[in-house]
């Protein structure tokens, strides 16, 4: 049995032997298979979701049970890997909306955290375990030393070392995809927009000379080097397309 993962208010989390974990969609509860659980993927992270009751499965009962002492706990898992099953919870008292993260359903099994989800790319240029972040942070001195006047290598500085973006860090690692955001402003309006929560979108439109740069000194250390319009971290690319144009 995959137990229910819940946290107390000071955020420790543990496991409630008597219930299962359960899964939501669209605000429905679910009883999740024990085949659609793996292990959780090196570097996921444990949330606690305040404001959120947990919801388990009682097998005893035959039904869900909310525990109203506790708090309801989620994964945002590795890339690579897309959650099947936010977490089960219910809401107490109208609570703050909670960031654009992966909310994902977890559990507890024989000794370890697993969680609810698929590998989609079985590539490996994301994993974090090729990410090693003490040579991110030698590497993005040396570069950012090579180029004083690059805004653009000084924004993937900040997306590589206080955000985590594993694209800003391949770039500094000389391997992979590198990208190359440009566009500060955006001409939809989607609900949910993943480059306004929870980091700011990049704030500037940066130059031809200094897209290429950052592109060309990616492609003389690459082999087979790949280069990302489209970022987390910007707007719609194609508002820039006279500026990538030119940087091409």
């Amino acid at each position: 049995m995959f137990r229910l993962l819940v946290s107390d208010k000071s955020g420790k989390i543990f496991d409630i032997p008597e219930l299962e974990a359960a899964g939501m969609k669209a605000g429905c509860f679910f009883r999740p298979h024990g085949e659609e659980f793996i292990k959780m993927p090196y570097a996921s992270r444990l949330f606690m979701l305040p404001g959120r009751m947990p919801v388990g499965y009682d097998g005893d009962s035959g039904k869900f049970k909310a525990l109203e002492n506790y708090f309801a706990v989620a994964a945002f898992i590795a890339p690579a890997f897309t959650g099947t099953y936010s977490p089960a919870f219910k809401e107490i008292n109208n609570p703050k909306a909670l960031p654009f993260y992966c909310y994902t359903l977890a559990g507890f099994y024989k000794g370890g955290i697993y969680v609810a989800a698929i590998r989609v790319d079985k590539s490996s240029r994301h994993d974090p375990k090729f990410i090693n972040i003490d040579t991110v942070i030698k590497n993005t001195i040396k570069i950012k030393k090579m180029f004083p006047a690059n805004r653009l290598i000084r924004h993937l500085s900040d997306c590589a070392l206080v955000y985590g973006c594993p694209g800003g860090q391949n770039f500094f690692l000389s391997r992979e995809e590198c990208p190359l955001p440009t566009s500060p402003s955006c001409n939809a309006n989607c609900a949910g927009c993943i480059s306004l929560e929870t980091q700011p979108r990049i704030k500037f439109t940066p130059s031809p000379e200094e897209v290429a740069e950052v592109a060309l000194y990616h492609a003389h250390n690459v082999k087979n080097a790949v280069f990302s319009f489209g970022q987390g971290c910007e707007g719609e690319p194609l508002l820039e397309a006279q500026l990538i144009e030119k940087s091409i």
